[in-house]
């Protein structure tokens, strides 16, 4: 009889403790949708008046927007073949309200990169501001020659950082791919327009 109970009680025991797991599985399944897509959390959502929309070589523009009420204007990126507008209808939209959403981030921007002292970019040492960020390391690039859009490369000190830059691949960039370079950097926000439309009177 004691075999018996021993038996029984350990069966009971044992059913208890797998049930007291099965319950928080139940409630993460449950949960998980409820939950936001990093990407939804990033969009920003304004509304302001469009100062000034230059042209940066398409599909990118340079869009002025001030915010009066708030006493300040601010400059973002757009890249028209990603919203879906042309350049002229962005142009007509100058001096009017627009209501934007947009993402902003700190990034990278290269100002001159060098070879053995030498601008790969063929910028003048005496154009450079001071204050600019150094680093030396191997030099990687895409071989493809960019198009409309830049493409991404990186120096790289393989025991202590990689950076990377958003840049258009140029010839020169390709032959000096593998080796080592100076690169003269700041950090800067970028604020990148996602979708934009302008406001009825």
């Amino acid at each position: 009889m004691t075999t018996k109970l021993l038996t029984a009680l350990l069966c009971f025991a044992l059913c208890l403790s797998c049930t007291g797991q099965s319950k928080p599985a139940n409630n993460a399944q449950q949960e998980a949708p409820a939950q936001e897509s990093p990407s939804d959390e990033e969009e920003i959502r304004e509304m302001g008046l469009l100062k000034s929309a230059e042209d940066g070589g398409y599909p990118f523009m340079t869009l002025q927007i001030e915010f009066p009420e708030r006493g300040f204007e601010e400059y973002f990126s757009v890249n028209l073949q990603e919203i879906g507008v042309d350049p002229g209808t962005i142009s007509k939209w100058v001096g009017r309200y627009v209501e934007f959403y947009y993402t902003s981030k700190i990034a990278n921007a290269l100002i001159d990169l060098r070879l053995e002292g030498k601008s790969l970019l063929g910028t003048n040492p005496n154009d450079l501001p001071e204050g600019l960020k150094r680093a030396t390391g191997i030099l990687n690039c895409p071989d493809e020659l960019s198009g409309d859009t830049p493409g991404t490369l990186s120096v790289t000190d393989p025991h202590e950082f990689s950076l990377d830059f958003e840049f258009f691949i140029i010839q020169e960039l390709v032959d000096a791919k593998g080796q080592i370079v100076e690169a003269f950097y700041e950090e800067r926000t970028q604020n990148k327009v996602t979708k934009i439309k302008v406001l009825k009177k």
